[in-house]
């Protein structure tokens, strides 16, 4: 019995360590940021809810081609506000996942790949723009 108990307690303080860690240093305060990222993720699936279906379709192309969009409009909306209401816990929970990924090794590299990809795609997308600015002749910096 004392074992769990020394069991229970070690992982009571881990977690209490990781909520320490997360919890803002500075001036932000969670309580109305909380409830603001909370209300913005309801409105990201109210208007997904309300927004993504095709006037004539039937179940199979709503439960097949919409989900994404509404699986992801919340977390969307969610991550928006967390960074603009809560721009320091959002950072430190970021750092807390990105040290979790770092002891999974497939999450890790297939985080890094999709760093690597979406750098790549930036960088396209600057080449085009500065590409079709110079052939309209618009300043483009």
């Amino acid at each position: 019995m004392e074992a769990v108990v020394d069991k229970w307690i070690g992982l009571e303080k881990q977690v209490e360590k990781t909520l320490y860690a997360v919890a803002p240093k500075g001036e932000e305060t969670i309580i109305p940021g909380a409830i603001y990222v909370g209300i913005a993720g309801m409105g990201g699936s109210i208007l997904a809810r309300n927004r993504t279906y095709p006037v004539q379709a039937d179940w199979l192309t709503v439960l097949l081609g919409m989900w994404p969009i509404r699986m992801l409009s919340p977390l969307v909306a969610i991550g928006l506000a967390g960074w603009y209401f809560l721009p320091e816990t959002t950072g430190n929970i970021l750092e807390l996942t990105k040290r979790l990924e770092a002891k999974v090794p497939a999450v890790w590299d297939a985080h890094q790949k999709l760093n690597k990809d979406l750098e790549m795609l930036k960088n396209e997308a600057v080449k085009e723009v500065e590409y079709v600015s110079d052939k309209l002749g618009i300043s483009h910096k």
